[in-house]
């Protein structure tokens, strides 16, 4: 594995750490319906999730995680946007998300 890679798969799990961790405040912040801050997030988020699907791509011969492992979480959280749901955005960011970050970061750590 070239350094490059090494240093890629290295991000992707302190990134999803770190959006694991970050990720209970998004929450918060679409439950109590703080629509402003909670847009904020979500151009972080988006910009965040385009970020590690890139990364993953560019790993796969590494890790063997599917092109489209993130699709049906992205899918949802959209459509739940567009509804403005937050509560439904909420849920989706808190188990649905969480879990396949979590995923993630315990593929990658081999």
């Amino acid at each position: 594995m070239d350094n490059q890679k090494l240093e890629l798969i290295e991000s992707i799990s302190e990134y999803a750490s770190n959006l694991i961790e970050y990720m209970p405040q998004i929450v918060d912040s679409c439950r109590k319906q703080k629509v402003e801050e909670m847009y904020k997030d979500f151009i972080d988020l988006t910009d965040g999730l385009v970020w590690l699907n890139d990364a993953l791509k560019l790993t796969y011969n590494i890790h063997k995680i599917d092109n489209n492992f993130l699709n049906d979480v992205y899918t949802d959280f959209i459509a739940a946007i567009e509804n403005k749901d937050y509560f439904l955005i909420a849920d989706i960011l808190e188990y649905d998300l969480i879990s396949k970050l979590a995923e993630v970061k315990n593929i990658v750590c081999y």
